[in-house]
């Protein structure tokens, strides 16, 4: 995995294994609190099956990151990733939670080919299951701490590894809680949802509002807890490899001439 610079914003790169198999880069929108280190395994398996696998975070050393600078940010980004190809609009979003939110705004802004909403939800409703989340000893030193903010520890002990939890910006955290309801787009690419279970910050029985529009359609797999993408990722990986095939067919393949000829 290389780090490269796109717009300016730092990503993680997996190149597909063996070359490129099909011409549609994935960018994947994290979840809260999710670290790099948790989506290495989701990644490389993409990366395995022949897809281009692009990682933003957000900048938690980044004060005044918030949603506006988000959406902005990965709109640049899916532009550049689009590019990296040669063909405008060639991007698959693969979006976590509220990075689901951020992925379904973008696809307004920018030409995209298809989506993978994992978990998502509600801006406003993860950042009242985070003040939830968050004993009264936390929330009083939330308060006085200037510095990123930390997952609240009982999300924190959900995950088997340290590694795996990351940080969030303040402005983006304040955004998420000073934010009205979300809207979901009458039209967005193809979608395809996965619901959840076990995850403090996401309400699974909201996560189906999701997948009611006629776009999108509900994976029967489900994933389980925040730190997913490093546990038990494997059947989810494979359904959106297989929703991406079943619905891109030969925009993201080059089929040899002597087939396209039959």
């Amino acid at each position: 995995m290389q780090t490269i610079s796109i717009a300016g914003t730092r990503l993680l790169l997996e190149t597909a294994e063996a070359g490129t198999r099909y011409h549609a880069p994935v960018l994947i929108v994290p979840g809260l609190f999710q670290s790099e280190a948790c989506w290495r395994g989701i990644i490389s398996m993409l990366a395995h099956r022949g897809w281009d696998v692009f990682l933003l975070t957000r900048p938690s050393d980044d004060p005044d990151h918030g949603w506006d600078q988000s959406v902005q940010q990965v709109s640049e980004v899916a532009e550049g990733v689009a590019s990296s190809v040669g063909k405008t609009g060639n991007v698959v979003m693969l979006g976590a939670d509220v990075g689901a939110c951020v992925a379904l705004t973008v696809s307004q802004q920018v030409e995209s080919l298809a989506l993978g909403l994992f978990a998502p939800c509600e801006p406003l409703h993860a950042a009242s299951a985070y003040d939830r989340a968050m004993g009264m000893l936390e929330r009083r030193r939330a308060r006085r701490h200037e510095g990123p903010v930390q997952a609240p520890r009982p999300v924190a002990k959900t995950s088997h590894d340290t590694a795996l939890v990351g940080e969030e910006p303040v402005r983006w955290m304040k955004d998420l809680a000073a934010s009205s309801p979300f809207e979901l787009p009458h039209r967005h690419p193809p979608a395809i949802v996965f619901n959840c279970d076990n995850d403090l910050l996401v309400d699974g029985d909201r996560c189906v509002n999701f997948a009611r529009g006629e776009f999108a359609r509900e994976s029967k797999t489900r994933l389980n807890g925040r730190f997913w993408p490093a546990i038990g990722w494997e059947r989810a990986c494979d359904d959106f490899h297989r929703f991406l095939i079943l619905t891109l067919s030969d925009r993201v393949v080059e089929f040899p001439e002597e087939i396209l000829s039959d």
